[in-house]
């Protein structure tokens, strides 16, 4: 399985540790030590989109909230924010870009949340 966090914009170089404190929703408590997880820096908090990817090397999993330390493994390649989501945001076709859309604007606020396959592909596609 694969996740994604959104957070506030912090600063990550590939090779750091991050740390992450964030609710769940959409079956983010799922996650585990050793999953992929990808970084959405909140663009509303000055973020870019999708800014990062990792692997969760710790955790602390209470259901509702995640702290997370992850190393960062890959730096986006291919900008993804909301202006590339935005149009996406009220279809229900279940493409990759309508399940982010849904994910990241339903609740705009910070979150780390579990993703399908057909997603976690599509951003990876961001990373090559």
């Amino acid at each position: 399985m694969a996740f994604i966090a959104k957070i506030a914009p912090i600063e990550m170089v590939v090779g750091q540790n991050i740390r992450i404190d964030e609710r769940t929703m959409y079956g983010g408590s799922q996650i585990l030590v050793g999953e992929r997880i990808f970084i959405w820096t909140s663009e509303r908090q000055g973020g870019q989109g999708l800014a990062a990817a990792g692997r969760v090397i710790n955790l602390e999993n209470t259901g509702s909230r995640v702290t997370a330390d992850i190393v960062v493994e890959a730096s986006v390649l291919r900008p993804l924010g909301l202006t590339e989501i935005a149009p996406f945001r009220d279809i229900a076709d279940g493409l990759p870009v309508s399940e982010l859309a849904r994910m990241l604007f339903r609740h705009a606020h910070n979150k780390v949340a579990m993703l399908d396959q057909q997603t976690t592909t599509f951003l990876e596609t961001h990373f090559h």
